[in-house]
């Protein structure tokens, strides 16, 4: 067995170095037409964090004449200094230097990588949303991180079928004002108002006239509609224009893009009944509204009470009105329950209780508004599968319902609250968001922090397949 290490001119690359490793199986009799060193360059080879470079691999027979290599695998050293992707894109993620290494066959390549500019302090960003099983975040330039499960391309790194356990770079360079992750895809807005989506696609979640397939980076929503926010959830996507039309595309299962039917929309669709909204969000089988005068609506099927509209399984193909005649400020849909902020700050839930996400105290059923107990003003609220959280006006963070595996509600335990209970730590956040089982906040400056169940690396820390029930930093990208 004969191999040899050469290292390479960086030619230009700034600090790349370019590792030569010969294959071990080919001695000195092997036909020069067989691969034998795989060279791997960088461009550039010195980067900053948040940063992407490009590796090249060139193969040379044993007479250093220039070959193809085939396919080539991409791998790196160390995923906390910069990630790589299968077509060798990477993306600096911490201070420090890494190996990125390309492999066809029995053959290996390796170069250097320099990361700068990482002194360990988060990355301010501006926001945070949360999802079924992955988070994203907008930096202060607008630059968008994802992180967690990528099954279907989620994460917009270009590649799938891996999770990504720190904030990852979405692939293009695209700077966006609003960001919206669902169950299996992302979308986001633009400051112009055009929005774009990445992930699964079969049902036409991603809005761009088709469901074929997955998109693994931003891809246009057809229709050239200005929005101004936009909201994603299982399979469905709504946006609103600054006039208050909203605009839903995707599976539409039980009804929930509400334009009165229950097919799928592969492009945007107005929902109907002619109403204007200043807010809107979208859950797993339902959707609401806020209208300009604060009265709020929900369409999509009302399993176990969600629309609020005092029954249990009704059918609304269209914005119904939320019983009680109620003035809202804010909404939040989740999987099977819903809450509201009254115009003064209480918070009002109302479908299914039976892990006490309405936070009345019981376990109950409620099909209309129920006020949460405590008498607690809030000006944020967020609900998800089991769990509901609430931010008030000084940011300290509150929140109830189901807690475990992972400690959702950040307390230190995985104990089932009925009632609205703190967030440990102490830390005063400037938005929450809360996904399936793990909730993420922003604290003053845009640091952000999560806490719950870590399963897919959805915390964004560096680790998967635990738990951490009290808020963490989430890592430097």
């Amino acid at each position: 067995m004969s191999g040899t290490m050469h290292r390479a001119s960086a030619r230009g690359l700034g600090l790349a170095i370019a590792i030569i490793v010969a294959a071990c199986a080919h001695g000195p009799d092997s036909p020069a037409s067989a691969l034998a060193t795989i060279t791997v360059d960088l461009t550039p080879g010195s980067i900053q964090v948040g940063q992407t470079a490009t590796a090249v691999a060139t193969g040379r027979d044993q007479n250093g004449g220039s070959m193809p290599t085939g396919p080539v695998s991409w791998t790196e050293q160390s995923a906390a200094v910069a990630t790589v992707n299968e077509s060798g894109v990477l993306v600096a993620a911490g201070a420090g230097t890494t190996r990125i290494v390309a492999t066809a066959g029995s053959v290996r390549g390796e170069a250097r990588l320099t990361v700068t500019g990482g002194d360990g302090t988060p990355v301010p960003f501006s926001q945070i949303r949360t999802a079924f099983s992955h988070t994203c975040a907008l930096s202060k330039s607008g630059a968008a991180y994802c992180w967690g499960l990528n099954d279907t391309g989620q994460v917009g790194d270009g590649t799938t079928g891996n999770i990504r356990k720190i904030p990852t770079l979405v692939s293009g360079g695209m700077s966006f004002v609003a960001i919206a992750p669902g169950y299996k895809h992302t979308c986001a807005l633009t400051a112009g108002g055009a929005a774009w989506c990445w992930g699964a696609n079969e049902v036409g979640q991603l809005g761009g006239g088709d469901s074929s397939g997955s998109r693994l980076a931003p891809s246009l929503v057809v229709g050239g509609h200005v929005f101004v926010d936009i909201s994603a959830n299982n399979s469905d996507t709504c946006a609103r224009t600054a006039p208050g039309v909203t605009w839903c595309w995707g599976g539409n299962w039980m009804w929930a893009l509400g334009d009165g039917t229950p097919f799928a929309k592969l492009s945007p669709t107005a929902v109907v009944g002619g109403l204007r909204f200043v807010r809107m969000a979208t859950g797993i089988s339902h959707s609401c509204a806020i209208a300009g005068g604060g009265a709020a609506y929900c369409w999509g099927v009302g399993q176990s009470g969600v629309l609020g509209d005092s029954t249990e399984g009704a059918v609304r193909p269209g914005p119904y009105p939320v019983s009680g005649g109620l003035q809202f400020s804010r909404i939040g849909v989740g999987h099977y329950h819903t809450c509201g902020l009254l115009t003064g700050g209480a918070a009002n839930c109302w479908g299914s209780n039976a892990r006490g996400a309405v936070g009345d105290g019981s376990t109950t059923t409620r099909n209309v508004p129920t006020a949460t107990s405590g008498g607690m003003s809030f000006v944020e609220i967020e609900v998800s599968e089991a769990h509901t959280c609430a931010l008030t006006a000084g940011g300290a963070a509150w929140c109830w319902g189901y807690n475990s595996p992972g400690g959702e509600l950040g307390d230190g335990t995985t104990a089932t609250r009925l009632v609205p209970t703190a967030v440990a730590g102490g830390h005063l956040f400037t938005q929450l968001t809360t996904g399936f089982q793990h909730t993420c906040g922003l604290i003053a400056g845009g640091a952000a922090w999560c806490w719950g169940w870590n399963l897919y690396g959805e915390l964004g820390i560096g680790t998967s397949g635990d738990a951490r029930p009290v808020p963490v930093p989430v890592h430097s990208p």
